[in-house]
């Protein structure tokens, strides 16, 4: 009869104060997760289903001979134990509950000092031009020159030569 493994996400869920996990979890050294879990009761076959993985390759990233390096394999975990995507480096996870928004606060009209330094930004914008053109500029876009600049010069460059 074969003995009865733990729930990895139960078992997870009990990890999540755990400041060795957390810390496995910061480092991301899978290795360490797993011979958590596998010392509390998940069973290493479990594990390797879990992740899609090998039990050779598990045993490889338990002992410490390599380590997770593929971010996909990162989420594939997360998802599979119920590790929060945070605790890893992660995007929040589709299956992680979202937290409430704050109750939306009600912005107060402008109070004297603010209508005062909205005023003496006008004012300093207008002294230095307030984003309009200035003479340099805008005379590159005279009426003049526009007819001019909208010929390009492949118009002028093949236009038949007038007749003799």
């Amino acid at each position: 009869m074969e003995r009865q493994t733990q729930d990895p996400r139960e078992v997870i869920a009990g990890l999540l104060h755990d400041s060795r996990f957390l810390g496995a979890c910061a480092e991301r050294d899978m290795g360490t997760v797993f011979r958590m879990l596998n010392h509390r009761g998940v069973s290493t076959r479990r594990i390797a289903a879990a992740v899609d993985i090998t039990q050779g390759r598990l045993y490889d990233y338990m002992n410490g001979k390599s380590r997770v390096e593929k971010l996909a394999l990162y989420e594939q975990i997360a998802d599979a134990f119920h590790i929060p995507g945070r605790l890893l480096g992660l995007a929040h996870r589709s299956w992680e509950p979202v937290a409430e928004a704050p109750p939306h606060q009600p912005q107060l009209p402008p109070d004297g000092d603010d209508m005062a330094a909205m005023d003496a930004f006008r004012s300093a914008d207008r002294q230095s031009g307030g984003g309009r053109r200035t003479a340099p500029s805008s005379s590159t876009f005279d009426t003049e020159s526009a007819p001019a600049s909208s010929t390009s010069r492949a118009d002028t460059a093949c236009s038949p030569l007038p007749p003799p």
